[in-house]
């Protein structure tokens, strides 16, 4: 319970309050004919940033509600997964984060089609990006492979990166709901509790599976094994560029992206 009231406090009450003192602001400088231009794009930019992320947070809220009540439905489609990670990847790079990190897809000539639900794995891939991002020491890197296993019938996505990397009992407890840690980094915890959970739902509701390893002061890597699943016409293969629901200003990207920076 202790849990559950910090990371709803994180989530939803401090952006309403910093949301309210950007409008109380704003509010002043108008009634005081101060009108300065750069202290109203301050506070426009704070107000759209927080509000990201409580679109953020309730998204959480509620999905990790669905999936407790079983209501956690898939819609698949059949994906060009390169191209889709490829996509994926340059999108979170252009988000701006805590440090700068350069997010990398090394394997585009690789060919893998596959049915998945292409949004909520973004979900999924997102939340480990980002926090990926909030605990990686800038100069360094995000790095994302794809492998290929026929006789399996499946692929891995490999997510690795060098930051500050977590402790054994942290890492055990990564992926339950509410569930943060001490990273050492000032108050800054290891999750928000809801992100790296829904993500293992998501990945265990498409029969696959997620595996993190991490050393302290080293890095951490995040794999997604998920099946090869070519049930319906190759036909429906996704040759779109980057799909919209990506590139929107309140996207899932945009939104996991809008995290504190402390």
């Amino acid at each position: 319970m202790r849990n559950i009231i910090q990371a709803f406090s994180f989530q939803l009450r401090s952006p309403i309050s910093k949301i309210s003192n950007a409008i109380e602001s704003i509010e002043n400088n108008i009634e005081s004919k101060n009108i300065n231009s750069k202290h109203f794009k301050a506070g426009i930019a704070s107000i759209d940033d927080n509000c990201k992320q409580l679109i953020r947070g309730v998204s959480n809220y509620v999905d990790i509600t669905k999936y407790s009540l079983g209501l956690f439905e898939l819609e698949l489609s059949l994906v060009a997964v390169p191209q889709f990670l490829n996509n994926l990847a340059e999108e979170c790079a252009a988000q701006p984060n805590a440090n700068n990190i350069p997010i990398k897809f090394h394997n585009k000539n690789i060919t893998c089609y596959t049915n998945f639900d292409a949004t909520k794995i973004t979900l999924a891939i997102a939340n480990i990006i980002v926090n990926s991002c909030m605990y990686t020491k800038p100069g360094n890197h995000i790095d994302i492979y794809l492998t290929i296993e026929q006789k399996a019938q499946n692929f891995t996505i490999t997510i690795q990166d060098s930051g500050i990397g977590m402790d054994e009992t942290t890492c055990a407890n990564a992926t339950l709901p509410y569930f943060t840690g001490n990273s050492g980094v000032g108050n800054l915890p290891y999750t928000q509790g809801l992100g790296l959970a829904l993500s293992k739902y998501i990945i265990e509701l498409h029969k696959g599976s997620l595996k993190i390893t991490s050393q302290k002061n080293v890095g951490t890597t995040v794999k997604i094994t998920l099946p090869i699943n070519l049930s319906q016409n190759s036909n429906q293969v996704l040759h779109s560029p980057m799909p919209q629901y990506i590139k929107n200003k309140f996207s899932i990207v945009a939104t996991q992206f809008a995290f504190e920076v402390f």
